[in-house]
């Protein structure tokens, strides 16, 4: 059987370590991984990409980014590239900014 691209997304996104961003707990709920600590590199750099490539523009208040949805979360990377991505961050799609915005939830 072929491995496909979401394959690997789903093994690094199941076998890597997030971390959850304390600072934001009561505001903003999400994890984070840096690929600094990643145990595939390469995984990291294609599943950016696919953030990049595949991910829908959303808001996050005055700013705009590319969100990808996956089995429930939600990813992006606040950087320029996919090349320049050196750190992902994940929610749960129901923590979303405009999931909130429309339910009356902003903090």
């Amino acid at each position: 059987m072929e491995t496909t691209l979401l394959d690997i997304i789903r093994d690094f996104v199941r076998t890597v370590t997030w971390t959850e961003a304390i600072t934001y707990r009561s505001t903003w709920p999400h994890e984070y991984t840096l690929l600094k600590n990643c145990h595939d590199k390469e995984a990291f750099l294609e599943f950016a990409s696919s953030i990049f490539a595949d991910g829908k523009l959303q808001s996050f208040y005055s700013t705009t980014n590319r969100y990808l949805e996956l089995d429930g979360k939600l990813y992006w990377s606040m950087d320029s590239s996919p090349a320049a991505t050196d750190l992902i961050n994940r929610c749960n799609v129901e923590d979303s900014y405009e999931n909130r915005l429309r339910e009356n939830r902003l903090p």
